[in-house]
């Protein structure tokens, strides 16, 4: 599946299975530097989404579980974390360590 902005550039790169998005999808800036990546299953945010700003530094990260975002970190300009948020689905609060669980699953790939 692909998007595009009015003047012909890319905007939204998202694989396609089974009229579902399923893999990774890359979003760009107009002018084509990367502003945002992250994987889908069955059209559904799945791990760690990465947020760009157009020098290419990070921005933030969201982490998503079963669809659901569990964590965000934002950074500095200098790539230094400036803060962290937590957003639980369930009473218990379980979906803490999502940032931990995919950086060890994106490892082992």
């Amino acid at each position: 599946w692909r998007e595009y902005y009015a003047s012909g550039g890319i905007h939204w790169i998202i694989p396609v299975a089974d009229d579902e998005k399923h893999g990774l999808g890359k979003e760009y800036y107009e002018t084509g530097e990367l502003k945002s990546e992250g994987r889908f299953n069955r059209d559904k945010p799945e791990g760690i989404f990465k947020y760009y700003e157009r020098d290419g530094g990070l921005s933030f990260e969201e982490c998503y579980e079963g669809g659901q975002l569990s964590q965000r970190r934002e950074y500095y300009p200098s790539g230094r974390q400036s803060s962290e948020q937590y957003f639980f689905a369930d009473k218990e609060g379980t979906a803490g360590r999502c940032f931990e669980r995919y950086a060890v699953e994106a490892k082992g790939q």
